[in-house]
C-alpha cells in the first residue's frame, strides 16, 4: 500500500508538535502528496472529528469468539455505517471536481483526490479534524540491516542469526496484559494468544512491570 493509513494512525494519536501548526491541518511534513489519478489532483487523508457509531461490537467479538461469520456480518454493517455518515462529505468533494478513494470503518477517516485549491475549504467543512498528504512511503525493513545502519546483514552471512538469543529491555515497562485481556501485546504474543515470548517482566522501583 502506498497510503500513509499507518502513520495517519499514529500522528492522530501520539503526535505533539513543537511548532504552532494551521488549524485543521496534520502535524508538519515535507513529504508531498501522492497526485491523484486526475492530473493536476493531490491524493489528501481526511481525518472527522466524530461519528454516531464505534467499535464496541467488533471489540466485543474479536476478543470473545472471534467467529468469522460474526466478524464479516459486524464489519458489513460497520461499512455501510461509514457508506452513511460520510455521503455528505462525498458529495461536497465531488462537487469541487474531487473523487473519494478510500472510506475507513477502522478509523474515522476517508482518503480524496482533489485539487490543491481546494484544501482550505476543505478544512472548514463541517465535522474535518485535519487532513494529512498522503505519503508514499518505503518499508525501512529494506535497508535498515545494510552496512549503513545496523549490518546486521554481515552477522547473518556469518551464521549469527539470534537463535537462543536473549534481550535484556529497561523500559517504563513491558505490555504483558494487554487492557486487562490476560493476552500479551501482539509484539510478544505467540500468534494472538496468551503465550508469551516475555522470558520475565520485572518491576524495578515503584511503577509496575507492565505498560499500561
Amino acid at each position: 500500500m502506498r497510503n500513509s493509513l499507518l502513520a495517519a494512525v499514529a500522528a492522530a494519536l501520539v503526535a505533539c508538535p513543537l511548532t504552532a501548526q494551521v488549524a485543521g491541518e496534520a502535524p508538519a511534513t515535507t513529504a508531498k502528496p501522492v497526485p491523484g489519478l486526475v492530473a493536476g489532483t493531490e491524493s489528501w487523508i481526511v481525518h472527522f472529528q466524530n461519528r454516531p457509531f464505534d467499535l464496541s461490537a467488533f471489540r466485543a467479538e474479536m476478543y470473545g469468539n472471534k467467529n468469522p461469520e460474526v466478524i464479516a456480518t459486524i464489519v458489513k454493517d460497520l461499512e455501510a455505517k461509514v457508506q452513511a455518515h460520510q455521503k455528505k462529505f462525498c458529495n461536497d468533494i465531488v462537487a469541487l471536481g474531487g473523487r473519494v478513494t478510500h472510506q475507513w470503518w477502522l478509523v474515522n477517516a476517508c482518503c480524496i483526490e482533489v485539487a490543491p485549491k481546494h484544501l482550505a475549504a476543505i478544512r472548514q467543512m463541517g465535522n474535518v479534524a485535519m487532513l494529512e498528504p498522503n505519503v508514499e512511503v518505503i518499508p525501512q525493513i529494506k535497508t535498515a540491516t545494510n552496512s549503513a545502519n545496523h549490518n546486521s546483514d554481515a552477522l547473518n552471512a556469518k551464521g549469527v542469526i539470534g537463535t537462543g538469543v536473549a534481550c535484556a529491555i529497561i523500559d517504563t515497562g513491558q505490555d504483558s496484559n494487554m487492557n486487562g485481556s490476560g493476552k500479551p501485546h501482539i509484539t510478544y504474543s505467540r500468534l494472538g494468544t496468551a503465550a508469551t515470548r516475555l522470558v520475565k517482566n520485572m518491576q524495578i522501583g515503584t511503577q509496575p512491570a507492565d505498560d499500561v
